[in-house]
């Protein structure tokens, strides 16, 4: 009876081992999405009133400021585009608000943006220049 009990017995302290083994967490949850970016300078609170009261009165004073700016070819000048999104050095409009532009006269004619306007408008132009 002895010999009996044995191989049962090993059985069970076998099982009891095995079922403590570590094999690892077996839920591995799926990657976060990353947040959405925060955005500092927004074209509604921010950049569209600086363009309103500056700009559009000689630039196209009918039409959408946001249509006729981004992503729109800026024939003439030294850059590709009016405003390159995400690209200051590419974006005519940042050039010629910056001071002293590679061409042209320094916009607008009135009198230069204030220093936090320019800023707000490049800062705008690098985090994607979105219509938000």
């Amino acid at each position: 009876m002895r010999r009996a009990r044995l191989p049962l017995l090993l059985g069970v302290a076998l099982l009891a081992l095995t079922g403590c083994s570590d094999l690892g967490d077996p839920y591995v949850p799926a990657p976060l999405e990353p947040p959405p970016p925060e955005f500092t300078v927004l074209w509604g609170d921010d950049v569209e009133p600086i363009l309103q009261a500056n700009c559009q009165g000689c630039h196209f004073p009918e039409m959408s400021v946001y249509a006729n700016i981004v992503g729109v070819e800026a024939v003439g000048y030294g850059g590709p585009f009016r405003v390159a999104a995400g690209d200051t050095a590419n974006s005519v409009l940042f050039q010629k608000i910056s001071g002293n532009p590679a061409y042209g006269a320094q916009m607008p004619f009135g009198g230069a943006l204030l220093p936090e306007q320019v800023t707000a408008i490049g800062t705008w132009i690098a985090e994607g220049a979105l219509e938000n």
